[in-house]
């Protein structure tokens, strides 16, 4: 072939001469080298790509896909067919298509950022400066609901429930130190003389007295010496003996040195001449008796008669009591009308009722009337 680096040059003795005969050889020689070269890839110095198949014309050419050029790709082409202006970012909005955005210059900050340590810085995210860093009790804490009044507590590895805080214990919680609180819940100051009784033994009959410095405990016998009780504190078996609240070995003090001369009620009466009776309540019925035994021993010197109303009777109500007036017993004993006769001796009081009425003052009119016996009852109260 007659090329050299791609250039083709024609065959030397190939030029014809005027008025000379054509040398078959020779232009045998170019016909054929024509031929060749026309059958020949075209190099790429004469307008071609020097192969004679696309893979090594792209090569050739410098146009190697995905080396020197971009493979064919349908994203790449929706992507060309976007406009962009400045300050924007192209971004998929499906299969194929592609869309544009604003990219600020702060966004332009973040995207530039080498790492996730980086972008945290840019957007003051940094963990344990601008934010917390994760932890299981946070989150745990995080689920927890609260109330008004409440507070949260732990109940286990990073598991958390809730209590109520009450007023006064808020009032606690805000105190600044130990002695505050002491202040807050009234709780005692320390004192010496506190110290020195919590240090007392607990010894059976002793008694915490003071001593002019301190608290000490002292036995029965010398506190009685501190109180200066004499041997009356102490009085043998023989003179005075206390047991179960009664007094033995005391005798009583007589009337004329302005005792009673007795140790009962009954007995002090007898010898203060106070001895009394009080009888059951009687029935009236006129025309009868009643014959009460007083149990004195003797005649009383005094005997009074009570009418105690039982149902309403000439203004009285139930309850109301009258002492009822007597009258001198006639020669057949019977009393006259209007009051009761009373007997005495020293076994029995007997209550004489008239034969026709017993008359009693009115409560309303103040007007004698009978009274309706079955409306009351009699008692009888004697002193001897």
């Amino acid at each position: 072939m007659p090329r050299t680096a791609g250039v083709y040059a024609e065959p030397a003795g190939t030029k014809g001469t005027p008025n000379t005969t054509i040398q078959s050889a020779p232009y045998n020689a170019f016909i054929d080298d024509l031929v060749a070269d026309a059958n020949a890839a075209r190099p790429v110095t004469a307008g071609g790509t020097g192969s004679t198949t696309a893979s090594g014309a792209r090569t050739n050419l410098g146009l190697v896909i995905g080396t020197n050029v971009q493979a064919y790709d349908a994203d790449l082409t929706a992507l060309a067919s976007i406009t962009i202006a400045a300050n924007q970012i192209p971004y998929g909005t499906g299969a194929a298509t592609w869309g544009v955005t604003t990219l600020s210059a702060y966004g332009r900050t973040l995207i530039d950022d080498a790492d996730a340590a980086a972008a945290r810085t840019t957007l003051g995210l940094v963990i344990g400066t601008n934010v917390q860093a994760f932890d299981a009790d946070l989150t745990a804490f995080a689920a927890v609901t609260i109330a008004a009044n409440q507070i949260a507590y732990g109940t286990g590895a990073a598991t958390w429930g809730v209590t109520s805080l009450t007023a006064f214990a808020r009032t606690i919680l805000d105190d600044a130190d130990a002695a505050t609180v002491r202040t807050t819940i009234g709780a005692q100051a320390s004192a010496a003389t506190l110290t020195a009784i919590a240090g007392l033994a607990v010894t059976n009959g002793n008694i915490i007295v003071g001593d002019g410095t301190t608290w000490v405990a002292e036995s029965g016998a010398t506190a009685r010496t501190s109180l200066g009780l004499g041997t009356m504190a102490t009085q043998n078996a023989t003179a005075v003996a206390i047991t179960g609240g009664s007094v033995a070995g005391i005798t009583d003090l007589a009337v004329a040195d302005g005792g009673t001369g007795a140790s009962t009620a009954a007995a002090a009466r007898a010898n203060l001449g106070l001895d009394r009776f009080v009888s059951a309540q009687q029935t009236i019925t006129l025309g009868s008796s009643s014959t009460i035994a007083h149990g004195l021993g003797a005649m009383p010197s005094n005997v009074v008669v009570e009418l105690v109303c039982t149902t309403a009777d000439q203004g009285y109500s139930v309850n109301d009591v009258v002492q009822y007036g007597t009258h001198s017993l006639n020669v057949s004993g019977v009393g006259g009308l209007g009051g009761t006769g009373i007997e005495k001796n020293a076994t029995n009081v007997i209550l004489r009722y008239p034969q026709t009425q017993m008359t009693v003052i009115n409560k309303s009119t103040n007007v004698a009337q009978p009274l309706t016996p079955g409306s009351w009852r009699a008692v009888v109260r004697a002193y001897e």
